[in-house]
């Protein structure tokens, strides 16, 4: 369910022209390796949850997609603070998903000469999210409210959960700027439009 109602969210802001590399949800991929002096290290990467649609999305290097680095103009994603049920009232169940939209940007790539473009790109964000301001339906979610809530502080690191080493590559101070924006998603489920579940045969993963 969050990750159906991430889509809705990135559906409205993927075409805007700043979005470079965007995700939906996304869950911490940690996994061992070892560096040129044997050493185990273990490395932590926000992967998207989307489920593979070939045979290539089996390939390892998707995992840096959603990784700042200077090659890219942006990186966009949401991390899942969770679905809670509000109310229940016959059929119809009322549900409140809640996101933190990661965005971080590289300001040469994208033209940007002054120091701070995160203000630009939030209220572009919330524009898009909010639309024309009343409830829509996407599949059997309806009564779709997305509310963008606050802008967290930039006192705390949103990448600090991941290994890849920012403060020593300089990616979170100018040139480059970055901003987390909370979201709370309303909507409703009722419970006559659920279809029965028909599992599909199992899908191989093959290495090229």
């Amino acid at each position: 369910m969050i990750n159906d109602i991430g889509e809705i969210i990135i559906s409205r802001i993927n075409a805007l022209p700043f979005v470079d590399k965007i995700g939906g949800v996304v869950k911490i991929l940690s996994y061992s390796n070892v560096d040129k002096d044997n050493n185990t290290v273990k490395q932590s990467f926000p992967v998207e949850c989307k489920a593979p649609i070939n045979l290539d999305a089996c390939d390892t290097s998707r995992y840096l997609d959603l990784c700042p680095d200077d090659k890219k103009k942006s990186v966009i994603y949401l991390e899942d603070n969770g679905v809670r049920i509000v109310q229940s009232e016959g059929f119809k169940i009322s549900f409140r998903a809640s996101f933190d939209l990661v965005c971080w940007l590289n300001l040469p790539l994208l033209g940007v000469e002054n120091c701070s473009f995160s203000a630009a790109v939030i209220t572009n964000i919330i524009k898009n999210l909010i639309g024309k301001g009343v409830p829509f339906q996407s599949g059997i979610y309806q009564q779709v409210r997305i509310q963008p809530l606050f802008e967290q502080s930039k006192n705390v690191n949103p990448f600090s959960k991941y290994t890849y080493n920012l403060e020593n590559q300089q990616l979170l101070m100018y040139p480059f700027d970055y901003f987390v924006l909370s979201i709370d998603v309303d909507f409703i489920v009722d419970a006559r439009c659920i279809d029965q579940i028909v599992l599909n045969p199992p899908i191989d993963c093959v290495s090229h």
